[in-house]
């Protein structure tokens, strides 16, 4: 609080004086200062957190959706975006955000809340938001309630198929010109075959559960489920494509 405070004088000074640093100069001189105050932590990026209460749950993936309360503010105090305030927590994919709050929210624990300083290289530059001018530092005070795991099987099942699917099925043997040369392959072709199906369950249970994510959930987390479903299917559909043509091919040749 003292060193907020210490910062504003300073800032009505520099009006007195008829000195007007620019935002990015300000956020700069706060960074600066702000990394010296205990707790503080700078990573690489330049972003700068402290945290506020530990959690003892997962921490999120970059690809992971996550549920979150947050209040931000310039470094000047003002609010420009409060879910606290509206009383509805938000939700979203963390790789759809601004890269501080990618980089951020990986460091904090399910329950846990933390104080994020973003310079504007991880904000959002030197494009002015709303009421977030050009070139601003931003201050989110963020409380991660909740992480919906995207390539984290949840039942046992799942485990089951995951660990098949990681495994490579390789390339799909070629199939001869007529049948009586499928003896040949037949034992290549009936591992890749068998490795293909359940690669397809694997594909088919991730998808479900998606799907089922996105009918339990609200609004806004339900619209980040749908995109990475949206994503995730054509995806899987690409890696499927050769698998389920080969199987089919298989086994028209084995029925003639």
């Amino acid at each position: 609080m003292y060193f907020r405070q210490t910062l504003q004088i300073v800032g009505l000074l520099a009006c007195l004086l008829n000195i007007s640093p620019s935002v990015a100069d300000a956020g700069k001189a706060f960074l600066e200062q702000n990394a010296k105050q205990p707790g503080v932590v700078t990573t690489d990026s330049g972003l700068q957190y402290k945290v506020v209460k530990a959690g003892n749950g997962v921490s999120p993936e970059a690809t992971d959706l996550v549920k979150v309360h947050y209040h931000g503010t310039l470094i000047d105090g003002k609010v420009f975006d409060s879910s606290v305030e509206r009383g509805a927590p938000t939700s979203f994919a963390l790789n759809q955000v601004i890269k501080g709050w990618t980089e951020g929210l990986q460091t904090m624990q399910q329950g846990g809340k933390t104080i994020f300083y973003i310079p504007p290289h991880i904000a959002y530059g030197e494009k002015a938001v709303g009421p977030i001018p050009a070139n601003a530092t931003l201050i989110f005070e963020v409380e991660l309630l909740k992480v919906y795991q995207m390539n984290t099987p949840r039942t046992l099942a799942e485990v089951q198929a995951f660990k098949i699917a990681s495994m490579d099925c390789g390339k799909p043997p070629t199939l001869p010109g007529d049948k009586s040369q499928l003896a040949s392959i037949s034992g290549a072709a009936d591992k890749y075959a068998a490795c293909a199906r359940e690669y397809y369950k694997y594909v088919t249970t991730q998808l479900e559960g998606l799907i089922r994510l996105a009918q339990g959930s609200d609004e806004s987390m339900r619209d980040a489920v749908l995109d990475k479903l949206r994503d995730s299917n054509k995806a899987m559909a690409e890696q499927l494509e050769p698998a389920v043509a080969f199987v089919n091919s298989y086994e028209e040749m084995k029925a003639l």
